[in-house]
């Protein structure tokens, strides 16, 4: 080659970025020091020609890796530099780190970096030999170790990368369901108004300001003073157009002389919104008939007015003495609210990648990716954020981050020189790109990449069941697709692990 120099040089640096020397002297010890310079072995271990580079697929993320299949066995200067560091240092825990880089033909390239296992370590002491394993130590190769381990990241506004968005208010659907109390309700010779107990049981939706709760039992002189009284069962401090009830109420009757007084049914507001549900007074007299049941229909739509407070009551009049029944119905109301604007803080894709993979490698590394950073519109939450909750957080793992954005965008991870990035995979593996240097290579044995091969695929985010009428709005689920593929009897999961939806 016409060089004086070796086709592979090793370097071995401490967690400090401190690179060791060992210069041996006349009496055969070796001293030991450290400098941020680069400095080589002058020793490559015996057997790292036998210990060969493997390259292999990583089937999660469509990139490719390469590692070292063997111990390294060290001599002379590399075996004294390691018993230094395993002996005066911290034993197995020791955190020590191997960097190969080697001539490609026209210049040295990173070839291998890894961090050197001391629980693995084995001493030949005849031999002066010092073997011990290597694991990936490179950023992709931390990362993948910890890809599934949670981190939370900040998403408020003590992030610099997070940023505020205006969310504008969703409209919200709500249906509360109330019950009527099956109880007897007496008319004792006098005049009485009377609020119906009635039981809030389900809510089934969400809404804005929406203010219910159960009405009560209460007798009044007077619907005026029923009106103005704490016995009512929903409100609102801003208009709700549309408000609806709908359902039935239902009683019989019965009385001790057999001889029926005037009743009333109403639904009725503080702001003068009055519906009649019932009535034996003229002009609308209705017979009562004891032990007879009776169901009256209830189909109302108004707009409420702000602070408008909806009362269901009794007006019981004439002098006889007798009782309403009441019989366990349902009565529905229907809302539709909308939320005010609101400001949430969220991290783009590309700020919330870099976060993380700073968390997963304690801040020796970082990633890059110019299709996250020229497609940057994509803004994560956190359920937090969204609800203006104080210190939100976004909790979440590198493997949920990219599952996310490779069942958006087909994305792949790739590993140039010890640097990573994420990028579209058909960017990462057009025909014309390097994915990997191989070097030269003999005897090239290609197999097909089964762990790829599937008849069944899964798209879509996950499934989110409210069983609310608000919730069912949004698009949240997961579609399975069959492929015409006979050999392979696989489901792909390509479901993202965030949710997409807006609810």
């Amino acid at each position: 080659m016409g060089r004086e120099h070796k086709d592979i040089y090793i370097f071995i640096s401490d967690d400090a970025g401190k690179y060791y020397r060992a210069v041996q002297s006349s009496d055969g010890s070796y001293s030991i020091t450290k400098n941020s310079r680069p400095y080589p072995i002058e020793c490559n271990p015996s057997n790292l020609l036998d210990s060969e580079m493997e390259f292999g697929t990583n089937p999660k993320y469509f990139s490719l890796n390469r590692s070292i299949s063997y111990p390294l066995d060290f001599i002379k200067d590399g075996a004294a530099i390691l018993r230094h560091l395993y002996y005066n240092g911290k034993g197995v825990e020791q955190k020590a780190y191997i960097t190969v880089i080697e001539w490609n033909g026209s210049i040295y390239e990173l070839s291998y970096k890894g961090r050197f296992d001391f629980s693995e370590k084995k001493e030949q002491p005849k031999s002066a030999v010092f073997s011990v394993p290597t694991v990936d130590d490179s950023a992709w190769g931390i990362l993948s170790e910890n890809d599934d381990t949670v981190y939370s990241i900040e998403c408020n506004e003590t992030n610099p990368a997070a940023i505020p968005v205006l969310f504008d208010g969703i409209k919200l659907k709500n249906k509360y369901t109330f019950q009527t109390v099956q109880s007897p309700i007496s008319h004792l010779s006098t005049l009485n108004i009377l609020s119906v107990p009635l039981v809030l049981v389900n809510e089934d939706g969400d809404s804005y300001n929406v203010v219910t709760k159960n009405q009560n039992y209460f007798e009044f002189n007077t619907p005026a003073e029923i009106l103005q009284s704490d016995s009512w069962f929903l409100t609102s401090p801003y208009a709700i157009p549309n408000l609806k009830i709908e359902g039935s109420y239902k009683f019989s009757w019965s009385s001790t002389t057999g001889i029926g007084g005037t009743l009333e049914i109403f639904i009725a507001t503080n702001k003068g919104k009055t519906y009649r549900l019932f009535s034996t007074a003229n002009p609308t007299r209705v017979p009562l008939v004891p032990g007879k049941i009776y169901t009256i229909p209830i189909d109302i739509t108004f707009d409420l007015l702000p602070n408008e407070q909806v009362y269901l009551y009794f007006v019981m009049t004439n002098g006889s003495n007798f009782t309403v029944n009441t019989i366990t119905t349902n009565i529905a109301v229907s809302t539709e609210t909308e939320a005010e604007d609101v400001i949430a803080y969220g991290i783009r894709s590309i700020d919330l990648l870099k976060q993380i993979v700073a968390k997963a490698t304690n801040n020796r590394y970082t990633v890059s990716s110019e299709f996250l950073s020229q497609n940057n519109k994509d803004v994560l939450f956190s359920g937090d954020s969204l609800r203006g909750v104080p210190n939100a957080k976004i909790y979440t793992s590198f493997y949920d981050f990219f599952k996310t954005f490779d069942s958006l965008y087909f994305v792949a991870m790739k590993d140039t020189n010890g640097s990573i990035s994420l990028e579209k995979a058909t960017e990462v593996y057009r025909t014309d790109s390097t994915i990997i240097d191989l070097g030269e290579i003999i005897d090239v044995s290609l197999s097909p990449a089964k762990e790829y091969m599937f008849n069944e695929f899964m798209t879509g985010s996950p499934r989110q069941d409210f069983r609310r009428p608000s919730g069912r709005l949004e698009f949240n689920s997961v579609n399975t697709f069959s492929l015409p593929v006979i050999n392979s009897k696989k489901k792909y999961d390509n479901v993202s692990r965030y949710r997409l939806g807006c609810y």
